[in-house]
């Protein structure tokens, strides 16, 4: 069984791409992400504003604090800590098994996958 391809172009020329006109469905999808993404994007962009400004309310005129970060460091700095400590041990978890699992899939050499 052959596999056809195209000829590699002649020297001193590029390569032709053809642009694939865009349809109404590819403008709805990005439409659809980008509203989707803004729903993610703004909520965290307001909670960063409420912790630094003086008064949220007023909004940057009222001013900059860190008051606010150092309330809730002083609150939760133990759950932080051990947040922080639970990411590290699964990151080290995942490496320890992922990599070699990995590498055996990928050079054919697991019994699990033929």
């Amino acid at each position: 069984m052959s596999i056809a391809h195209n000829p590699p172009p002649p020297p001193g020329h590029a390569p032709s791409r053809r642009r694939t006109p865009r349809g109404p469905g590819f403008w709805a999808g990005l439409g659809f992400t980008l509203l989707v993404c803004a729903f993610m994007v703004v909520p965290v962009v307001m909670s960063a504003l409420a912790g630094v400004t003086v008064n949220f309310f007023r909004g940057l005129s009222s001013g900059l604090t860190l008051d606010w970060v150092a309330e809730v460091w002083r609150l939760y700095a133990d759950t932080i800590w051990r947040s922080i400590w639970l990411a590290l041990a699964s990151l080290g978890i995942t490496a320890v098994i992922g990599v070699p699992a990995a590498y055996t899939k990928s050079h054919g050499r697991s019994p699990m996958c033929p």
